[in-house]
Parts: C-alpha cells; structure tokens; sequence
C-alpha cells in the first residue's frame, strides 16, 4: 500500500508541474459531498480542483444516474492516455497492481464509455461554478 501511496503522490507532483501534461477528469457530483478529511480539507481540495491551470474538470450530475464510464477502471480509476502520434492506451489502477491496455479490441469498449461520459458532463464552465458552489458551502462549515 505505500508504494501505491508514493505512486499517487508522484502523479500529483507532476500534474502541478510546469510539464504537467493536459488532461480532462469526470467526476460524480456525488464525490463532492462524500466529506474526507473535514470541511476544511475538502475545501482545500476543490480549490485544487478550480485552479488546475493543465486539468478541465467535468462534473457528472448526480441526477444523470449511472453511466458506463464510471467502470473505467472499475473503481473509477481509469485513464486513457492519448498521444498525437499512437493510439490511446487505458491504464486500469487496481488496488495493488495496473494494467495498461493497448490493442483497439480492448481500448474501444472505454473509449465509448468516455463519449458517453463526455455527453452527459457539465460544460466545463459549470463545473467550475459547481466545483466552487461546494468549496465555498465547506468553508463556511469549517472551524
């Protein structure tokens, strides 16, 4: 389990990195009350959220109801990487090991559940309004 720590703290290095690459994450409203930490942890959190210069967060409505794509990964911790140059790749991260998927036959069924994903999100603008909407609701809960 630490090395899977180490492994995240890494990834969150270089994502605030100048390099950092750009990518887009879909979150379930559902995420931004599931309180972790307390009030004031979590509004710490969303403010990382809303001032990713390299990331665009889409919130998934929590009235959409449940969406293939939240099995990427299974826990929900899919990535499909993209490149300009080779077809995308889906890391699947499981509790102890991952695994990276690379022949169409395997990627295509994820990258279908993205498109849906992709179609039923918030526009990135309001996300950001949701986002904040919960940041400023745990900020006025904490002590």
């Amino acid at each position: 389990m630490a090395d899977l720590v180490l492994a995240r703290m890494g990834r969150q290095a270089l994502l605030r990195s100048r390099n950092a690459p750009v990518y887009t994450a879909y979150l379930d409203e559902v995420a931004f009350r599931r309180v972790v930490g307390g009030p004031a942890v979590m509004a710490d959190q969303l403010d990382l959220l809303i001032d990713h210069a390299h990331a665009t967060v889409r919130v998934i409505p929590e009235a959409i109801g449940p969406q293939p794509g939240w099995m990427i990964g299974g826990r929900g911790m899919g990535t499909i990487l993209e490149f300009a140059d080779a077809d995308p790749v889906v890391y699947l991260e499981h509790l102890a090991t991952g695994t990276y998927l690379d022949r169409r036959s395997d990627t295509s069924v994820y990258l279908e559940a993205l498109a849906t994903l992709s179609a039923v999100a918030m526009t990135p603008d309001d996300s950001a309004k949701v986002i904040a909407s919960y940041r400023d609701q745990y900020e006025r809960q904490a002590p």
